[in-house]
């Protein structure tokens, strides 16, 4: 049983080089999110494997984020937004 922070369902594309270990369903890995920062996630499902270049595969997982270890620019700001609470009002 893992918790997720936002409860949430995310996805990305994982590019794994000669050598890395492949991504498996059920299991933890830790992966660098543009939106996010770097992250522990869980994983819930893994794609189908294409290959992209030499020695490089390209793999879709979705997972659930149960750790962020080190937060992005983007979140920071993102969250103090919505701490305050303020909204863009046309009028």
């Amino acid at each position: 049983m893992t918790i997720s922070i936002d409860g949430k369902v995310h996805g990305a594309t994982l590019q794994i080089k000669y050598g890395e270990p492949f991504p498996r369903v059920y299991s933890n890995r830790e992966i660098v999110s543009t939106d996010y920062g770097d992250c522990k996630v869980y994983i819930t499902d893994v794609g189908i494997p294409e290959w992209s270049n030499r020695f490089i595969v390209k793999v879709f997982i979705k997972f659930y984020i149960t750790e962020i270890t080190e937060p992005s620019e983007y979140y920071l700001k993102e969250k103090r937004r919505k701490k305050t609470g303020l909204k863009l009002i046309e009028g």
